[in-house]
């Protein structure tokens, strides 16, 4: 369609002259610039039409495609941006690194479950109704680039010590800890890290070495006595016989304890001391060692070279931690008899009572030089336990047997013996130190004092031929145990059945199923070497021993990779004792489980690391209150519980995945990549523990949960997110029925003279302008937010398509199509447009004087859109204007533009009628509602008053009565 085709030309350049003289007077350069416009529009009509939307179409998508569009942090919505907390804010976020989110930090999911009835929550049913909701949400996995990802990844906290990342279950508070079916989380690699990092390094290691401290130190019996500040602790244990349970004492005395003083003290002094004896002692070795090295004279050199290697290999890892290994080793030795010795007693007269006459048999048939005597007095069975204690290893039978009944490490009969069965292999029954004094080491630095006791006078002979050092040396228990790691000794763990009497001989099958009973069997598959041999060192067998020996059930009762938290507790937890166990709720009635939750809560760790948990902030709803309840007074209902689940950074979770220990190997993430697993894992582990939250009929628990916006966006976030898009919907209807009742009220029965499509077009680029302001706004750092997202579109887009209808409606009264009369015109709505969108724009500028960012920063973007609206409106909408006036022009119908009509054109008269008659929603609807005079009128002005009154009362009751919000309450029913 030619843009000029039917053009009257200068032609009625006069008429229209005439037509205007009575306009209102405007500036001349004025009207030189618009006229210049619209006469290049009116000229060239395509590059108006089209420039702004291909720029506009750009700023769009270039806009909308940016990351994280929507605001979804509350406080950078509501939050004024001057003053302190602002400053101290933006202060604060300055000091990050480069590259890592302001949201740094852990990360906390409070998963809240309650009575769905308001009743008591602490039920059996109920219990495990939580219980397996939260083994289904523990479970929970996000796949991303290809990759799966699991809660180990991003939890806090997944390690019990030094290399045990992914071995260890993650921190998690819950009142399901009061119970043991809470367990369920505890792998077998779990269980282990459980023994060794938390059982041996925290109760046993420490608590070992200062019993020795205790009893050596701080009792008046002790022999390096520096007082009696333990006595009392430890006879009243003794006396009542629970002498184990000063193991869990030492860990429960407060540090204001005389006892645990002195305990403290005494150590720190004790090992610094023994560290530096023992180390002394290897270097004073060392050196005598080498000065028989170096003789070539000495028929000892040969010997004194291989000495050398092995004593440099103890220096070599000779530090406080070695000699601490010694110290705890030294001191369960003296307690495997201190505790032993009433059990041996009772248990070897037992045994005696009933095999006492076969012992006399073998003995007088053998000459066997065991003694069978029927009892043994304290301080033979305290004897014969260190003596089992430094026996030599058995790899027949590791556990051994403490009554001395055998010969050949257990090989021979029953009875054909005087000798234990297994033991450490490292012999620490004499005096400890005593190698000093052979080498006269306190001298050793006072060459015209020193005074070593050589059997030559001259050289050290360690090597067989100085009874002197064969009595003092190699009895020193310090000598043996680190001369014991240098040693190597082939053998493996073994639990075979000890032997009973010969095969044939009298009630040989009785007295072997008499001994298989008596038989311990202490080792497991984590014991290296299990079953088969292979060479390592005395030191690790005799490890291997003790470590057994304080597993059994004689001392702690513990099994590795079988014993957990929750079956196994230390008594460090006030509810917990030494050896006992949580209680189960499985088959309980509803008061023993409340009696159980009206005790103190406690982390699998039992306080040592959190400490105990403030119920407060788990139970909720409680009768009587939290603090008012204890054992005495239990606990009578609770309608809910919180459990707290913490989340790592996104740093953390980079740092994390790179662990060798990760299962299904390590990967290498970005920070970004890392915050979209926090996104994800966040979005997918709120949705598993709160599934079915609305459902009445989903069990008798609810369960809601709420993340909070640490690392990455949380609930809250979300809701922000999802309540700033929810207009879509609505504003998607806003703009159809926009453009609806535009194409509606500019259509007409006569297709020339109608202007649907053109209003259409007119809404097009009206929306289009609007997202292109938004597109930039997002460019230039203008988040949308919640008051954006539910303002601006139905109020900008109204206004936009206000300034369409101005021009449409300017032009559709005037009936000369020319070009100077469309000039004209245009010329004329300018001074409308341009005094709305002033106005407009200056109310939105005014708004950037407030501090609060979803005020200005909604104004900011409105402005940007008021001046998008206002520049397609005036260089782009009239383009398409000059074409449509074109078409009616040529004759050309609405919509279907290659038609021409066919019919002669009206008259003016015929014109006018016409137009009436095409006024479809003003003559059909408007016209007889609103202005005929006559019943129908009345009724709908009565009407509309009616409607207005009670809008307005009801825009009165909801403004004073609304609670303002996000409504926060339909996701956590707390």
């Amino acid at each position: 369609m030619d843009p000029h085709d039917g053009d009257p030309g200068p032609a009625n350049t006069d008429t229209m002259s005439s037509k205007r003289s009575g306009s209102m007077f405007k500036s001349m350069a004025s009207i030189k610039v618009n006229s210049l416009i619209f006469e290049s529009m009116a000229r060239f009509p395509w590059p108006w039409m089209l420039v702004l939307p291909v720029i506009f179409a750009i700023l769009a998508g270039v806009g909308w495609s940016q990351d994280e569009i929507v605001e979804t942090e509350v406080a950078n919505i509501w939050i004024a941006t001057s003053g302190d907390y602002y400053k101290d804010k933006d202060y604060r976020l300055s000091l990050l690194p480069p590259g890592t989110s302001a949201r740094g930090g852990s990360s906390s999911f409070a998963a809240v479950a309650s009575s769905r009835d308001g009743s008591n929550i602490f039920t059996p049913d109920r219990l495990e109704e939580i219980r397996t909701r939260m083994e289904a949400t523990e479970s929970v996995t996000v796949k991303y680039n290809g990759k799966t990802f699991t809660y180990q990844d991003v939890c806090a906290s997944n390690n019990a010590g030094l290399n045990t990342v992914y071995k260890f279950p993650c921190v998690r508070l819950s009142p399901m800890d009061y119970f043991q079916e809470a367990r369920w989380f505890f792998d077998e690699t779990d269980k282990l890290t459980f023994y060794s990092s938390v059982i041996q390094e925290q109760l046993v290691k420490p608590r070992i070495k200062r019993f020795g401290t205790m009893t050596q130190t701080c009792m008046s019996t002790g022999a390096t006595s520096v007082g009696d500040f333990c006595d009392d602790l430890y006879n009243t244990r003794v006396e009542a016989g629970e002498t184990l349970l000063l193991f869990a004492d030492l860990g429960n005395l407060g540090m204001e304890d005389p006892c645990k003083i002195c305990v403290e003290d005494g150590f720190e002094q004790s090992m610094e001391q023994l560290t530096f004896l023992v180390t002394s002692l290897f270097q004073v070795l060392a050196a005598e060692t080498q000065k028989v090295a170096a003789d070539p004279l000495n028929p000892n050199a040969a010997n004194a070279q291989a000495s050398l290697a092995d004593l440099g290999a103890i220096l070599q890892r000779m530090d406080r931690e070695a000699v601490e290994d010694f110290y705890l080793h030294y001191v369960t030795r003296s307690l495997y008899a201190t505790l032993g010795v009433d059990d041996y007693m009772n248990n070897y007269a037992a045994l005696m009572a009933g095999l006492g006459p076969v012992c006399d048999g073998v003995k007088g048939a053998t000459q066997s030089p065991v003694d069978c005597a029927r009892t043994v007095d304290m301080p033979t069975a305290f004897a014969n336990l260190l003596s089992h204690a430094d026996h030599e290893f058995s790899s027949y039978n590791t556990a051994g047997f403490p009554f001395p009944f055998y010969s050949q490490n257990g090989l021979s009969p029953l009875f054909f013996g005087n000798e234990p069965v297994g033991g450490s292999g490292i012999n620490m029954g004499g005096i400890l130190l005593s190698t000093t004094a052979y080498l006269d080491l306190e001298n050793y630095a006072t060459p015209a004092d020193w005074k070593p006791l050589y059997a030559n006078g001259e050289t050290l002979d360690s090597w067989g031929g100085d009874a002197t050092w064969n009595a003092l040396a190699e009895t020193d228990p310090v000598y043996n145990w680190f001369m014991g790691s240098v040693r190597p000794l082939t053998s493996h763990c073994g639990n075979q059945d000890l032997k009973g009497t010969p095969e044939g001989s009298p009630g040989a099958d009785t007295i072997a199923g008499i001994m298989a009973q008596s038989t311990s069997r202490w080792c497991t598959q984590y014991n290296t070497p299990f079953e088969e041999d292979a060479e390592l060192t005395q030191q690790h067998f005799a490890r291997m021993w003790y470590q057994l020996l304080i597993d059994s059930s004689s001392f702690l009762g513990i099994t590795q990779g079988e014993s957990d938290p929750y079956t196994w507790t230390t008594g460090q937890g006030c509810p917990y004792e030494l050896r006992g166990e949580r209680p189960k709720y499985t088959n309980a009635t509803e008061e023993e489980v409340l009696l159980v939750a009206s005790t103190e809560l406690y982390y699998i760790d039992e306080g040592e690391s959190v400490g105990q948990i403030d119920r407060r902030l788990l139970i909720g709803g409680a009768n009587p209150p939290v603090g008012d309840y204890n054992v005495e007074n239990p606990l009578k209902s609770a309608s809910s519980m919180q459990n707290i689940y913490i989340s790592t950074s996104p740093e953390g979770i980079q740092n994390r995945v790179k662990n060798c220990n990760r299962p299904g190997g390590s990967i290498d993430l970005s920070y970004e990549d890392a915050e979209e697993v926090l996104l994800l894992f966040k979005e997918e582990f709120e949705e598993a523990w709160s599934a079915g939250w609305d459902n009445k009929n989903a069990g008798d628990v609810q369960f809601t949960g709420f993340f909070d916006d640490v690392g990455v966006i949380g609930t809250t976030g979300r809701m922000l997110e999802e309540i700033t898009l929810a207009g879509g919907t609505l504003m998607g209807i806003s703009f159809v029925i926009i453009a609806v009742f535009s194409a509606g009220f500019l259509a007409s029965a006569d297709l020339v003279e109608s202007r649907a499509l053109l209003s259409l077009l007119g809404v097009g680029l009206v929306l289009l302008s609007f997202f292109a302001a938004l597109g930039l706004a997002i460019i230039i750092g203008i988040k949308i937010n919640v008051t954006i997202g539910w303002t601006l579109p139905f109020v900008l887009i109204g206004l936009g398509v206000d300034d369409m209808y101005i021009v449409i409606l300017a032009l559709k009264k005037n009936q000369d199509r020319s070009t100077e009369s469309f000039v004209a015109i245009m010329k004329d709505v300018m001074v409308p447009i341009s005094m709305t969108s002033i106005v407009n724009a200056s109310m939105f500028a005014i708004m950037n004087i407030s501090d609060i960012p979803a005020i200005y920063e909604t104004a900011r973007a409105g402005l940007i859109a008021i001046v998008f609206l206002y520049v397609v409106i005036v260089f782009c909408f009239p383009a398409y204007c000059y074409l449509d006036m074109i078409r009616q022009r040529q004759r050309r119908y609405d919509v279907l533009v290659c038609i021409k009509s066919k019919a002669e054109p009206l008259s003016e008269s015929e014109q006018n009628s016409a137009r009436r008659s095409g006024r479809i929603m003003y003559e059909a609807f408007y016209k007889p509602i609103m202005i005929t005079k006559g019943p129908v009128r009345v009724i709908s002005h009565i009407s509309i008053f009616v409607i207005t009154i009670v809008l307005g009362a009801i825009s009165i009751w909801g403004v004073t009565t609304g609670k303002v919000g996000l409504g926060l309450e339909v996701r956590v029913h707390y």
